[in-house]
């Protein structure tokens, strides 16, 4: 990844592949994230012709946009939907 490089006192803009690549190395680093389980309830659950599962999980203070790849929505014995507790 490259260096942050500053144009005037200003940081330039990274790519999109720059970005992902960074927080790629926090996520993978981060001995807290590396076994962590979220616990909220599921809202805007929508499986598109694509097969995977798009959906937020939120509680009283935050929300999380999710995606479930569609080889692990084929496994699934039980879909979430709106509502659940997961």
């Amino acid at each position: 990844m490259e260096q942050l490089s500053f144009l005037g006192g200003v940081a330039a803009p990274l790519s999109v592949t720059d970005i992902t690549q960074h927080i790629r190395l926090i996520l993978e680093n981060d001995t807290v994230l590396q076994d962590a389980w979220v616990q909220g309830e599921v809202s805007n659950a929508s499986q598109p012709k694509s097969g995977h599962l798009y959906f937020t999980l939120k509680d009283a203070g935050a929300a999380l946009r999710c995606v479930m790849w569609r080889n692990q929505v084929a496994q699934q014995v039980y879909m979430p939907k709106d509502g659940d507790a997961v």
